[in-house]
Parts: structure tokens; sequence; C-alpha cells
């Protein structure tokens, strides 16, 4: 399970966590990268920058998808 997560910009930074890289949407919804911080790298916050706006794109095309989720799990 991957503790890499993205979160709503403004939301508190869970502890012991570190922002990586920051993301947005073309609808302004903008989202903050992090990583445990015994973890964190920025060569995979990079990465999941692109993942994530690959997200938030697909979210807009599908109708179920009103509104962005706060937080998002990353995988890659």
């Amino acid at each position: 399970m991957s503790t890499d997560k993205a979160i709503r910009v403004g939301q508190k930074l869970p502890k012991n966590y570190k922002k990586m890289a920051q993301s947005a949407c073309n609808c302004g919804a903008t989202y903050s990268i992090i990583h445990e911080e015994p973890f964190a790298e920025t060569k995979r916050a990079l990465k999941q920058v692109a993942h994530l706006k690959s997200i938030l794109s697909d979210e807009h095309v599908d109708e179920k998808h009103r509104v962005h989720l706060t937080s998002y799990d990353l995988d890659e």
C-alpha cells in the first residue's frame, strides 16, 4: 500500500509527511504531492504530478465525478 498522497492545497500536512511537488487541474483545483519523510523522493514525486493530472482530467470526462476528492492515494 502506497503512502504517497495528493492533498488539496490548504489542507493540513499530516505528521511526518513532506511536500514534494504541486499540481493543478485546468478547473483550478490545486494539490500538493506529499511523501512520508523517510521515503521522500523528488524523482518519484515529479512522475506523480503527471499521473495526478491524468486522474483529474479523467474525472471531468466522467459524469459521476462532479467535484474532485480532497485527497488521492498515489501508487506511481
